[in-house]
């Protein structure tokens, strides 16, 4: 499902040219993989200029390495409060003159010292269909409710960030079907490859092709 951009009030297209890509993680990296592949494969006109990683020693550093993408360790536990966090993560990416800041398994809770100087310019990935299921361990509530029998499907949503967690404008969300006996590794299965195909297109929509 492509929600109407035009209610959002901004312009999704930053313009025609190859967009600076600025990724924020803190897991394994599948997500930023994806991402590197589709524009090795010319499915995304960009490049990824750096990855920031706030989790020490988590795979998506090696795996950003092995692109020979430009890395940076920033561990929050090190700062005195988000706010000084965040500062540092800003000053980071306008050094590298980012365009789009896509947050790919960015376990953070942003505040507006990040947000108002990329504003209209954060994506995050969410494992639900937002509105539901909003914050940490989402596909955990998911299967949770399932197994309740509160729900018969899930999915995945790329937004914009805003100051309010996981209530952003939603610009991709695709769902599937949970079958009878589905485990929580057969949701997260699911979710994934949701998850791969959506961010794709979130960030074609901040490219005039």
């Amino acid at each position: 499902m492509v929600l109407d951009k035009s209610s959002f009030g901004y312009q999704c297209h930053i313009g025609g040219k190859q967009i600076n890509i600025g990724v924020l993680a803190s897991g394994n990296g599948t997500n930023f993989e994806v991402i590197q592949q589709n524009i090795l494969n010319r499915k995304i006109n960009g490049r990824i200029r750096l990855v920031i990683c706030n989790i020490p020693d988590a795979p998506v550093i090696s795996k950003a390495k092995s692109f020979n993408r430009r890395t940076l360790e920033l561990y929050h536990q090190s700062y005195n409060d988000r706010e000084g966090f965040d500062t540092e993560v800003v000053e980071a990416l306008q050094y590298f003159e980012i365009d789009l800041v896509v947050m790919a398994g960015w376990m953070r809770i942003s505040t507006n010292k990040l947000i108002e100087p990329f504003e209209n310019r954060i994506i995050n990935l969410h494992p639900s269909l937002l509105p539901e299921f909003k914050g940490n361990n989402a596909i955990n509530q998911v299967c949770g409710a399932f197994q309740a029998n509160e729900i018969t499907e899930s999915g995945a949503t790329v937004h914009l960030v805003t100051p309010e967690l996981d209530s952003g404008p939603i610009i991709q969300q695709d769902r599937f079907i949970i079958r009878p006996g589905y485990t929580i590794t057969d949701i997260t299965r699911e979710t994934r490859k949701i998850e791969y195909e959506i961010l794709t297109k979130a960030i074609r929509m901040f490219v005039k092709t």
